[in-house]
């Protein structure tokens, strides 16, 4: 499950030291993540994305910048 918050905490641990600037980095560094295990669809990748957001890890501007809170 994408929003399992272990699987949550595992991306947020890992975002925090790749630390990427632009929300498409963030997409490319999630999928990086899982493409070992079987790769993560899009659909996953957004859920976990917004999950990261509504446990305020990061935040996502409207130019598409990512900020780590």
């Amino acid at each position: 499950r994408p929003t399992d918050p272990e699987m949550i905490k595992y991306v947020a641990d890992r975002l925090v030291k790749l630390r990427p600037s632009r929300k498409s980095s963030l997409i490319n560094a999630i999928a990086a993540m899982f493409q070992f295990q079987g790769s993560v669809s899009e659909s996953d990748r957004n859920a976990i994305i917004v999950e990261l957001q509504r446990r305020k890890h990061i935040s996502i501007d409207a130019n598409d910048r990512v900020t780590y809170l």
